[in-house]
């Protein structure tokens, strides 16, 4: 018979946290609130093969909180938020929060502004509405990055990136996964890519300045993307609603 194995904590912090999440076999969601409390609430699904409940360990002082969640059971595969017979965890921290995750499972941050710091697997990785320096690393699974203000380091393999946002730098590499990018219609960027040419989509075409360099508009903020076989995308905001 399946089974729900539970386990909650809650820490009061002052200033500016970091927060540190090690989640191996984990989903991790994380949700930035008013309030200076960092929340927590580990939800674990077993059935009669897997009954070994996971081992969360949990540090804290008043401007840190460390939690490290190991799962005993080494056949886990690194199960899929919403699966069923998985494990997740769910953290509510200050909006402005330091944050590092490491995990296999998906992970899906909102509403936090800071140094991010997030690691996945072969999951989707999704950020809405935060803002800061992000640097994300993520193996096969898609990332989403929508809402996003500030800067933006990505490292992918075969996974598609979407960005969407207000960037101030944007360094992308990938290998066989493209990135895609959202910008208003009439956008000032320049662009490097090591690719012949970009994909335009609904946007007026850029001004090639040299063989992989491209400025739209009167330029401004520059992206830089690396790939081995993906592609690169600009797209117009206004193509997402047609």
């Amino acid at each position: 018979m399946p089974r729900i194995e539970k386990k909650s904590g809650v820490f009061v912090v002052k200033g500016i946290p970091t927060i540190t999440v090690n989640a191996k076999n984990c989903a991790v969601k994380v949700t930035g609130w008013d309030k200076p409390e960092v929340q927590y609430s580990l939800t674990q699904y077993t059935n009669s093969r897997s009954n070994a409940p996971v081992n969360l360990t949990e540090t804290h002082t008043e401007s840190s909180v460390n939690i490290t969640i190991d799962h005993p059971d080494s056949r886990d595969r690194g199960p899929v938020w919403g699966e069923s017979n998985n494990t997740r965890i769910e953290i509510f921290v200050p909006r402005k929060t330091n944050l590092k995750v490491t995990t296999g499972g998906e992970l899906r941050v909102d509403g936090v502004s800071g140094n991010l710091e997030l690691t996945g697997a072969d999951e989707m990785i999704n950020i809405r509405d935060s803002q800061g320096n992000l640097k994300i690393t993520n193996g096969d699974g898609q990332v989403r990055i929508i809402g996003f203000n500030g800067e933006v380091d990505s490292q992918t393999g075969d996974g598609e990136v979407y960005l969407e946002g207000e960037f101030s730098r944007i360094n992308g590499n990938a290998g066989d996964g493209s990135y895609i990018l959202t910008v208003p219609d009439n956008p000032d960027a320049e662009i490097k890519a090591n690719i012949e040419a970009l994909t335009i989509e609904n946007l007026r075409v850029p001004t090639a300045l040299s063989e992989g360099h491209w400025r739209f508009g009167t330029g401004g903020p520059k992206y830089t993307f690396k790939v081995v076989d993906g592609g690169v995308t600009v797209r117009s905001s206004a193509s997402l609603n047609q």
